[in-house]
């Protein structure tokens, strides 16, 4: 994953795949190189798509080891970069 100004925050690690309906993966953040940051917990990603109403429905699911590993994650602007990537989906997509 890239920021906004193109450096590298992070990486996927992707664990399981059911096209067209599944995807789960961890979530890291990484140095430029690619290599995990020690003190940065994990994510772990679940996104689910569905059909719904002629339309698809997605329903993605986060879930941290501990509370402190998802107070420390959601202190960084995670919400906020969440947001403002799914929100561009239906651009993207149309």
């Amino acid at each position: 994953m890239t920021g906004p100004d193109g450096a590298t925050r992070g990486a996927w690690r992707v664990t399981a795949v059911d096209p067209p309906t599944s995807l789960e993966f961890t979530d890291i953040f990484a140095d430029t190189d690619g290599r995990p940051i020690a003190d940065m917990p994990a994510i772990t990603v679940s996104v689910r798509l569905t059909e719904r109403d002629g339309g698809t429905r997605m329903e993605m699911r986060l879930m941290f080891e501990s509370r402190e590993d998802m107070d420390k994650l959601m202190s960084t602007g995670i919400v906020e970069g969440l947001q403002h990537a799914v929100g561009q989906l239906d651009g993207l997509l149309a």
